[in-house]
């Protein structure tokens, strides 16, 4: 199966049949490829074709008398594929573009169409000079997230989150420091042709960059590394764990918090990771295996629904709750078309209860950390600010917001650690 059929099937799943971009890529074989830079050009169309999707449909639109709500879903898919890489992707001849997106849809059964892809895309081809002044399409974002993000950052900064979106951003990787020291994985991971620099304010972070997936070297099988973005690695930096803490993380799928907050302790202490599923647990499972931590129990548990027996037991207590998911929409971009005003309002008070309900298992003087990899005033300062008027024993003491292309590397990230008196 060549390239393109791979990144048109997954875009089938993605834009279609509303699955994970995420989970459909990582399903690609890397054995199945001589060339693991094939694997490179499948994820950077299929990224950027989800990415792009408003502004290749408004582009396509403009050219073409069939719309492309109403064209078959191998044409229309073709069509943004063939569009990104003459608008986008230079290694790629505009000839080689039209051509294979054509014996494409030939191969697709869509005979009745090839005609309209080869003119729509040599005419594209031809013209190239589209631009649109609304930020909604410039940036492919729909238009509630947009009027939302203007009025908490205004239009400015705003329009550097849009943009940061669109970039192909670094990997960031957090050490697993009870394996191995920041500069022997770095100098390890060069040896395999992987850039790797430290980040800026984190000494167990790595910034990398490389032409083929990291999760399929030895240093991350190794356990030697975990993926993880500066904001979320800043959750247990602030959450101020000490040894022999014991440290309940409610929220914990699939893992990298529970695992830092491990490898902060050395080893000693007690974390228990526990989500709301099986399902949730496999991974958390997983990644405590690979990284070699076996103080970190894990469970079934609907975070919502108290644990009597918890109660004031934890020296530090973790939230990362489930949230609108719209500051990691530069690695899932799929999110923006999925999530609503109303959902995120349903959200909202999912996270309230959880709130009301784990900020009980944290003890007289210990710290209850709450996050969220979002950027809505609703499931962020909002609702700390409610959360904090009901219950009183709590001091908010640090507060960190991390907003995509003004923080440097970072998804965008809330995080509030407050106090119990």
């Amino acid at each position: 199966m060549s390239n393109r059929s791979i990144t048109l099937s997954i875009l089938l799943r993605v834009l279609e049949k509303k699955e994970y971009l995420k989970q459909a890529l990582d399903e690609i074989d890397p054995d199945s490829f001589d060339d693991p830079r094939n694997i490179g050009f499948i994820r950077r169309e299929a990224h950027g074709v989800v990415d792009r999707m408003m502004e290749l449909d408004a582009i396509i639109n403009s050219i073409s008398k069939i719309k492309i709500k109403r064209m078959h879903p191998v044409v229309r898919n073709t069509l943004r594929m063939g569009a990104y890489e003459i608008l986008y992707m230079d290694s790629v001849p505009d000839s080689a573009a039209v051509n294979e997106c054509v014996q494409l849809v030939k191969k697709r059964r869509q005979q009745r169409s090839v005609p309209m892809v080869n003119a729509l895309l040599r005419r594209l081809a031809r013209e190239k000079d589209y631009s649109f002044e609304d930020l909604s399409l410039r940036y492919s974002m729909p238009r509630w997230i947009v009027d939302l993000w203007q009025e908490s950052f205004g239009t400015k900064q705003t329009e550097q989150i849009l943009a940061s979106f669109l970039r192909e951003s670094p990997i960031i990787i957090r050490v697993n420091k009870s394996k191995i020291s920041t500069d022997e994985l770095m100098a390890r991971l060069k040896l395999q042709s992987i850039d790797a620099e430290p980040l800026d304010g984190f000494d167990m972070a790595l910034k990398v960059s490389s032409s083929f997936p990291i999760t399929i070297t030895d240093e991350f099988k190794k356990g030697l590394f975990y993926v993880q973005s500066p904001g979320s690695i800043s959750v247990c930096l602030l959450a101020d764990i000490k040894e022999n803490d014991r440290i309940i993380d409610v929220c914990a799928s699939p893992g990298g918090k529970s695992i830092h907050a491990a490898d902060i302790m050395g080893g000693s202490g007690y974390v228990r990771a526990q989500d709301v599923s099986e399902q949730k647990l496999k991974p958390i499972r997983d990644n405590c295996t690979r990284c070699s931590f076996f103080n970190i129990e894990t469970r079934i548990w609907d975070a919502r629904v108290c644990d009597d027996s918890d109660i004031e037991s934890f020296d530090v207590v973790l939230a990362d709750v489930p949230c609108s998911g719209l500051g990691v929409i530069g690695r899932k971009p799929e999110i923006k078309y999925r999530v609503t005003e109303e959902s995120v309002r349903k959200l909202a008070a999912v996270q309230a209860e959880i709130l009301d309900t784990v900020s009980q298992y944290t003890k007289k003087g210990g710290t209850f950390v709450y996050s969220t990899c979002t950027l809505t005033p609703y499931e962020n300062e909002l609702q700390i600010e409610a959360f904090l008027q009901k219950h009183t024993d709590f001091n908010r003491i640090k507060e960190r917001r991390f907003i995509p292309g003004i923080d440097g590397n970072s998804d965008g990230f809330y995080i509030c650690v407050m106090k119990r008196q």
